[in-house]
């Protein structure tokens, strides 16, 4: 190639790169104008008044009414939202509410310094505060918790103890709490561990809510002295039915036996919520309860008692959970009792001859709607993969349940495995029906307004299909399946 032709070629060359230089510069000033206006934008979350983010960052915080809960919780809430922004954090910062809620932890892998913990507090202002305090079971930090709640006790208002019954008369809980509303106790026996009556918050007039943790010894509930009248929750174990009589002003109850009563006869006027965990038959055989609306006895299939305890007391009961079982019950009879007022039912667990039972092909369900009338809410949850259920007796259930004026409203089923709806059966509303598939069916249902869940915890297999998805919205129905 000839020297001409190539100082031509590198002329071209020349010429391309000094067009791609004004390109790339055209580039780069492009680039620091966009980066200039983005740089002046106020990013929308930052546009919201100071307050507003504040209640946002409310809902950061676990909802410490419900005690019992919060292994997780770890204070990570305030100090994450600090560090996202200046503005965040002077937001934090200005909020006493977000540091109201304390969890003071000590064990070998995890200790609070003492500075931290009133820093902390501080912040707080003169809000109401919200502790856990969790001990390794050394008692080594006893004096700072106890120096904690002597400072702070008139701003307590609910207080959570993970420690020794040997370390509880050191903490001064007979002191003053006006604004108690709620108190939990967890407690393990230690060798060391001082044999006296534990006299615990007897200056809260606010005190409504109590959890003693079934891990404490018997002689720890014996020997504890509460202001048991003005209780209205508790949750713990029942070492004597006539702790009932102690509280009077009862009106929800979660607890567990340890062994059995005897025939210890209590009638409680007042209790409206009761949730067995372990002993139902001790329970059920023993109290009376006449103003009993929601009983869950779900843990168990201890059930011989159920009948006389209904007719004994006479519930207005409005929402029955239990197991799924023929174990010493007819459910017939039992659901019979209460079927003026009840409303909501859950059953776990229920085996392939309690559901043939629910869903027959001919005989009459102990939920049809002339035994349970006002029946609208019935969930199945969990149901086991052996066991097996009638599908045309459950889609002739449910229409049978969609009438206008005692509608089911919502019906779950739950399986551990995917179900299979593409059979065909012959059912329909009132004396008319037709062949379909099971699948066709519950779309139908469900665009008459009644919700169902059909299928596993992640996926529902009752689907409304789209041509009844127009009945639906001309008859005010739902449009669309959870």
């Amino acid at each position: 190639m000839s020297t001409t032709v190539l100082r031509k070629h590198l002329a071209e060359l020349d010429a391309q790169i000094a067009e791609q230089k004004n390109i790339l510069e055209e580039l780069e000033e492009v680039r620091t104008a966009v980066e200039r206006e983005l740089n002046a934008t106020i990013y929308p979350i930052l546009t919201l008044p100071p307050e507003i983010t504040a209640e946002i960052f409310l809902h950061c915080l676990p909802p410490f009414a419900n005690l019992g809960w919060w292994y997780e919780y770890d204070n990570a809430a305030p100090i994450f939202l600090g560090r996202v922004c200046r503005a965040w954090r002077d937001i934090a910062l200005a909020t006493p509410v977000l540091w109201s809620t304390l969890t003071i932890t000590f064990t070998h892998k995890r200790r609070l310094s003492s500075d931290f913990i009133f820093r902390w507090l501080a912040r707080a202002g003169k809000c109401p505060l919200s502790i856990v305090f969790r001990d390794d079971g050394e008692g080594s930090e006893i004096p700072l918790l106890t120096k904690v709640i002597q400072r702070y006790s008139l701003q307590i208002r609910y207080l959570e103890l993970y420690t020794t019954k040997g370390q509880l008369p050191k903490l001064g809980l007979d002191m003053g709490f006006p604004l108690l509303e709620g108190a939990s106790l967890h407690s393990e026996h230690e060798t060391h561990d001082v044999d006296v009556d534990l006299v615990l918050f007897n200056n809260a007039p606010r005190l409504t809510e109590f959890h003693l943790d079934a891990v404490v010894p018997d002689d720890i509930a014996r020997r504890l002295t509460l202001p048991w009248s003005q209780l209205t929750r508790y949750h713990g174990t029942i070492h004597e039915l006539c702790l009932f009589d102690k509280l009077p002003n009862l009106i929800e109850a979660t607890c567990s036996i340890e062994y059995r009563l005897g025939s210890t006869a209590v009638i409680h006027t007042r209790l409206a919520s009761l949730t067995v965990s372990d002993g139902v038959g001790d329970i059920l055989a023993n109290l009376t309860l006449p103003a009993l609306q929601h009983l869950d006895i779900s843990s168990t299939d201890d059930y011989e008692e159920l009948e006389s305890f209904l007719i004994r007391s006479s519930p207005p009961l409005v929402s029955l959970s239990a197991r799924g079982t023929h174990t010493y019950c007819d459910w017939a009879r039992c659901l019979a009792l209460v079927a003026k007022t009840l409303s909501t039912v859950s059953f776990k667990s229920p085996s392939t001859d309690f559901l043939a039972t629910i869903f027959p092909d001919q005989d009459s369900s102990p939920l049809s709607r002339s035994t349970v009338p006002n029946l609208r809410v019935l969930t199945l949850d969990p149901v086991a993969r052996d066991c097996r259920l009638n599908y045309q007796g459950l889609v002739r259930f449910l229409y049978s349940r969609s009438s206008r004026f005692d509608r089911l409203r919502s019906f779950r089923l739950v399986w551990d495995y995917s179900p299979f709806l593409d059979d065909d059966c012959w059912a329909g509303p009132g004396d008319t029906g037709k062949w379909d598939k099971i699948s066709n069916h519950l779309s139908e249902l469900m665009s008459t307004g009644l919700d169902i869940y059909l299928g596993i915890e992640e996926k529902n297999y009752a689907v409304l299909h789209e041509s009844d998805s127009w009945r639906a919205v001309e008859r005010g129905g739902t449009t669309g399946s959870r």
